[in-house]
C-alpha cells in the first residue's frame, strides 16, 4: 500500500532483530498495511528506553514509523499482543523462529499482504496458546504460506502432462513443482513416490481455516510425509534449508522435541 505521509501507522509482528551500533537496533517488520518493512528502533538497547518491551521478537505491535531513506525510523510502538507462554517453551518457540524466518527470506520488501499478516498472527497466536496439534498447525502454515506467495504445490494435476490426479501410484517432485502421475512420474527430476493420503491432506491444509486443521486427524506415517514434502519445497525455493528448520532437526535427535513428535 503506498502512502506519501512522512509517518504512518500499523500493526507489524517483529520477525528478526539486529543489534546496530551502541545502542541502536535494525528491526524486520512484517506489517498488516505495508508487508515487510525494515526500519531502525534508535537507543532501543538503553536501559530506559520506551520502545524495547514493544519490539521483542514475535511481538504483535501497533507501530508508528516515520520514512527514512534507506531505513524507517520506528517512532512509537505499543505491544497488542507480546507471546509470553510461547517464549517460555524452547520447541514452540522454534517453530515461531521458523515461521519468522520464511516470511522474512520469502518476502520482498513492501509487498502487502494482508492475509499472510493474518496467518503468521493466527499461528503464533495458537502456538502461544499450547495447543496439542502444532505440527499440523505448522504444515497449515507451510502451505498457506506457499500458496499465498505464488509457490503452492500443484496438487490436482500432474505437473508434466497436466492431467488431473486419478487414485494410485502418485509421485511427488518440488522440482517439477507439485505431484505427479504414474506415468510421468518415475521420469522426472527428484521425483519420489507419495501417497494419495498425503496428497489429500496437503489440499485440505492449504485452503482451510485454522479450527479446521487443529480437529483434523492424520495418521502419524501421513503426517510424517506430509512435513518432509513441504520442508523440500521450501528448501527448494529458497535454495537452502531453512536455519530454524535445522535448530528443530537437532532438538528432535537430541530429544527435546515433544514425545509426539518424536515418535514421529
Amino acid at each position: 500500500m503506498a502512502t506519501t505521509a512522512r509517518t504512518y501507522r500499523t500493526e507489524a509482528i517483529i520477525v528478526r532483530r539486529t543489534d546496530f551500533g551502541e545502542a541502536d537496533r535494525i528491526v524486520t517488520l512484517y506489517t498488516a498495511a505495508y508487508g515487510k518493512v525494515r526500519a531502525v528502533a534508535r537507543g532501543v538497547r538503553r536501559p530506559r528506553s520506551k520502545l524495547g518491551g514493544s519490539l521483542e521478537l514475535f511481538s504483535h505491535t501497533e507501530a508508528q514509523l516515520a520514512r527514512g531513506r534507506d531505513l524507517d525510523i520506528i517512532t512509537q510502538a505499543e505491544i497488542v499482543r507480546a507471546y509470553h507462554h510461547l517464549r517460555d517453551d524452547l520447541w514452540r518457540t522454534s517453530l515461531a523462529c521458523y515461521a519468522a524466518e520464511l516470511i522474512d527470506r520469502l518476502n520482498e520488501v513492501r509487498q502487502p499482504n494482508p492475509p499472510l499478516f493474518m496467518l503468521l498472527r493466527d499461528t503464533l497466536g495458537y502456538l502461544d496458546e499450547g495447543g496439542s496439534a502444532e505440527a499440523l498447525v505448522m504444515r497449515r502454515f507451510e502451505a498457506q504460506l506457499l500458496g499465498l506467495l505464488g509457490y503452492l504445490p500443484e496438487l490436482y494435476r500432474c505437473t508434466a502432462c497436466s492431467e488431473r490426479l486419478q487414485p494410485g501410484r502418485l509421485y511427488y517432485s518440488e522440482a517439477s513443482g507439485g505431484a505427479l502421475c504414474s506415468d510421468c512420474g518415475p521420469g522426472q527430476q527428484r521425483a519420489r513416490p507419495v501417497s494419495v493420503r498425503a496428497i489429500k491432506t496437503l489440499r485440505l491444509l492449504a485452503q482451510k481455516s485454522l479450527d479446521y486443521t487443529t480437529r483434523l486427524q492424520v495418521g502419524a506415517a501421513t503426517a510424517v510425509e506430509v512435513e518432509e514434502l513441504l520442508q523440500a519445497s521450501v528448501t527448494y525455493i529458497l535454495e537452502r534449508r531453512p536455519r530454524a528448520a535445522e535448530f528443530l532437526g537437532r532438538l528432535k535427535a537430541d530429544g527435546l522435541a515433544p514425545a509426539a513428535v518424536r515418535s514421529r
